[in-house]
C-alpha cells in the first residue's frame, strides 16, 4: 500500500465559545512530486452557517487556524485528484485522522478509530501504527514532529 495522498483541511474556532469547527474540503490536485504546498486552503461559503456547538453565525465570527505546510505526494507518474489526509487540531495538537492509500490500483480510505487503524473498502481491515507510520517518509516525518 502506497500513500498517495496528504491534504489538510480548514478549521475555525468560534470566537463565541471557543470550539473547533471543521471548514470545508479543499481539492488540492496531486502531482508527481513531493512539493510543499503553502496557501493553497480556501475559505469557501461560510454564509448561512452556524456554530454546531454555541448555534453562532460562522460567518465573521469565526478565525482560520493555522496548519503545518501541506504536502501532496503521489508514487504515479500521472496526476491524481483528490486524495486527502485529515488532521485535526486542538489547541496545536494534531491528530492524525485519516488519509486515502492505493493497493493493487484500488484506492482506500485508512481511518482512526479509537486508536486503531483501520482500511475501508469493501470490508473493514485493521492496519498496525508502524505500518501506517513507514507507508511514507512524509507520513513518518508528520509522525515525529507533531505527535501523530
Amino acid at each position: 500500500m502506497d500513500l498517495v495522498g496528504i491534504k489538510i483541511g480548514e478549521h475555525f474556532q468560534c470566537d463565541a465559545c471557543k470550539s473547533i469547527n471543521e471548514g470545508t474540503d479543499d481539492l488540492i490536485i496531486l502531482e508527481a512530486e513531493v512539493q510543499p504546498i503553502l496557501n493553497t486552503i480556501t475559505s469557501g461559503s461560510r454564509s448561512n452557517k452556524i456554530c454546531p456547538i454555541c448555534k453562532a453565525p460562522m460567518n465573521g465570527i469565526m478565525k482560520y487556524i493555522d496548519f503545518p505546510p501541506t504536502f501532496v505526494v503521489s508514487t504515479s507518474d500521472r496526476i491524481i485528484q483528490p486524495l486527502s489526509i485529515r488532521i485535526e487540531s486542538v489547541d496545536k495538537d494534531y491528530v492524525l485522522k485519516s488519509f486515502v492509500a492505493r493497493e493493487d490500483d484500488k484506492y482506500y480510505s485508512v481511518v482512526q478509530k479509537f486508536g486503531r487503524w483501520f482500511k475501508i473498502n469493501e470490508f473493514v481491515q485493521e492496519i498496525p501504527l508502524d505500518y501506517v507510520q513507514s507507508i511514507h517518509p512524509i507520513l513518518l516525518f508528520y509522525s515525529q514532529k507533531y505527535n501523530l
